[in-house]
């Protein structure tokens, strides 16, 4: 879905959001926040950003009404962030449906973060359904065309030893038209130092960790694929900003007894052969080339009063309503 709306060279075909009245997001972290907002916000609204013109096409003629957020944790364990709840409670053609009072009281006892207070404040604001502590156990899909799937959901609670989401053998279903997962992301287990129980590489200080323990001398890793999937944009920003200080630090500072993998001393005066062979082979498109494109969505753009077009088409009117968090 993400792929889509942001037209990655990957992106698979749109979805059929002219036949769709009822979506379920599985997960509540902020990628689920930011599918709701855009399968929810106004395409008007949207028109003054770079969405592409043929994912507004697409958002024009949605018939979406109604967007399920499924954790299956609670308000206080969720993974997304103020700044996008806020954004997706206040879009102003949406509602929520009431969140259940006692979703919103926090275990006796139990010490809340500043984010979490601010959250369940912000939540008691919003009118929510409750589709918090709940897991997919099963989906069934339709017979017919004129008949929804069936989401089956184990209903959960959190284990206060281990705080995961363990099922209480009691589940229910919701008639959807539309699941889309958003569990969180794990690295491609195809780098000898990944580590599948994290579902990213090992990584210390920054720096790629081998299967014995010892650092590996001039290999680093920076976001998801190194700390695993949390955080917005900005995090991911500062940890690029943290690791190119490690590496400056290294080339400045060597450090004895680490397990040395790369060339320590490559010349600056010649361009890495991948880039030599990329060019040679038009795979890169060099400055010169993005400036071509950058006119051309420049022109596109001001043709119809927008500064970017991501190189697409157009149309108009979307409003809908968010149902659960």
């Amino acid at each position: 879905m993400v792929h889509w709306y942001t037209q990655h060279p990957n992106a698979p075909s749109p979805p059929p959001l002219d036949k769709l009245s009822h979506v379920s997001l599985i997960g509540n972290g902020n990628v689920s926040l930011d599918v709701a907002r855009m399968l929810l916000t106004n395409v008007d609204v949207l028109r003054k950003y770079d969405v592409p013109e043929r994912v507004l096409d697409v958002l024009a003629e949605s018939t979406v009404k109604h967007v399920s957020i499924v954790g299956r944790r609670g308000p206080l364990e969720a993974a997304f962030t103020m700044k996008e709840l806020r954004e997706m409670i206040n879009l102003p053609d949406a509602s929520m449906v009431p969140l259940a009072p006692e979703l919103l009281q926090p275990s006796e006892g139990v010490p809340l973060t500043r984010q979490q207070t601010r959250v369940l404040q912000l939540l008691s604001k919003g009118r929510g359904r409750s589709t918090f502590y709940r897991s997919p156990a099963g989906l069934m899909v339709p017979s017919s065309e004129n008949t929804r799937s069936q989401l089956s959901l184990a209903h959960t609670v959190v284990d206060p030893a281990t705080q995961r989401a363990v099922p209480t053998g009691e589940t229910s279903t919701v008639a959807t038209d539309l699941v889309v997962t958003s569990l969180g992301f794990h690295g491609e287990p195809t780098a000898p130092y990944f580590d599948p129980g994290l579902g990213h590489l090992r990584t210390l200080s920054n720096r790629i960790v081998t299967n014995a323990g010892t650092t590996l001398r001039n290999v680093y890793g920076s976001g998801w694929a190194s700390t695993g999937a949390h955080g917005v944009l900005a995090a991911t920003m500062m940890n690029a900003y943290d690791v190119a200080e490690t590496i400056v630090n290294d080339r400045m500072n060597p450090v004895e007894g680490t397990e040395a993998v790369l060339n320590p001393d490559p010349s600056l005066e010649e361009l890495p052969e991948e880039v030599v062979h990329g060019v040679r082979e038009r795979n890169i498109v060099e400055y010169p080339d993005w400036k071509r494109i950058d006119e051309e969505e420049m022109r596109r753009g001001q043709v119809r009063a927008r500064l970017l077009l991501g190189l697409s088409a157009h149309k108009t009117h979307f409003q809908r309503f968010f149902i659960g968090v």
